[in-house]
């Protein structure tokens, strides 16, 4: 099985730590992030990977190589100007694209069961899966709703519950190959659009562990 690794973007939320380290070399409990999301690849039987990369991206040849060491395949792709994070399938090898490939960013640390992922998408059918996760947000204050100039209701403390874009897809090659070399788009725009065309996007519940390191405070 396949998979791509985005590990392009500069980390910006995460200055300083980002400022001369990559943002997949940054260490979470003495291992680079990108070093968990490549050792669950292997675990589930992933053996061809693909990492796109921009800010600094020597460290992270200089440390994974080829993957060898890891029992994976690892090929690099550079990009001189960031394409967003579904810009980069436009760099993808017609190779690499013989059959669904798993997309995920480089800054989620999760223990997700990729082959159980897998499994679904193909049971399912359809162009894509979208992985998500329950979001709760509790609003520290009373909201009052309205009605023109009326108030109709006052929640004390309301607790909302959504479903939030985890960063991790599973497309068929087509969906990547509508996807042009240079081209700078984002997975939620090139999602949104398959949506909208009527296409049949999945989505498959997170319930494992998973965290979003893109961010200090996270």
């Amino acid at each position: 099985m396949k998979a791509m690794i985005l590990a392009a973007g500069r980390g910006t939320r995460l200055l300083p730590l980002t400022a001369t380290c990559p943002k997949p070399m940054v260490p979470i409990a003495g291992r680079p992030l990108l070093e968990y999301s490549i050792r669950l690849l292997a675990q589930h039987g992933f053996d061809e990977l693909v990492v796109n990369l921009h800010h600094l991206p020597q460290a992270i040849r200089d440390y994974f190589g080829d993957g060898s060491a890891w029992n994976v395949d690892i090929r690099y792709l550079d990009e001189s100007v960031p394409l967003g994070t579904a810009g980069a399938l436009g760099s993808l090898p017609d190779e690499v694209l013989d059959k669904s490939i798993l997309v995920m960013n480089g800054d989620v640390i999760t223990k997700l069961n990729f082959r159980r992922l897998f499994e679904f998408h193909h049971a399912q059918g359809g162009d894509a899966t979208i992985c998500v996760r329950e979001y709760d947000f509790q609003v520290p204050y009373g909201v009052v709703e309205i009605n023109e100039y009326r108030a109709a209701r006052i929640i004390e403390k309301p607790l909302y519950r959504s479903f939030v874009n985890a960063g991790i897809y599973v497309l068929q090659p087509e969906i990547v190959k509508s996807v042009a070399t240079g081209m700078q788009t984002d997975m939620p725009e090139l999602l949104g659009n398959l949506i909208d065309s009527g296409s049949h996007v999945n989505i498959f519940p997170v319930h494992d562990y998973w965290r979003d390191i893109g961010r200090k405070e996270m």
